[in-house]
């Protein structure tokens, strides 16, 4: 499984379990922010991608054929759903 955190979602990551999850994606302004936060919980830094892009994100999300999950906050949901629809549409 992938597992996608998108823009500043503060806590969320703690609600999680990373436990059967191979790579998490965080992006926007918040992502390297995100990414200690998630280190520091006790997930393994190598599987942790940070991207500052959305789209760029998106891509790196799809480079393989694992199930995905992704979370958003309320202010970048359409944002992220529409940047998901893209990838699908072009690929």
């Amino acid at each position: 499984r992938d597992f996608c955190l998108s823009r500043g979602l503060g806590d969320v990551y703690k609600r999680q379990n990373l436990n059967n999850v191979k790579r998490v994606i965080t992006s926007g302004t918040r992502a390297y922010d995100i990414a200690i936060c998630i280190k520091t919980s006790g997930y393994l830094p190598n599987n942790i991608e940070s991207y500052l892009s959305l789209e760029d994100a998106v891509n790196a999300l799809y480079k393989n054929k694992t199930k995905k999950y992704v979370i958003s906050n309320y202010t970048a949901i359409q944002d992220t759903r529409h940047a998901i629809l893209k990838y699908k549409k072009e690929n």
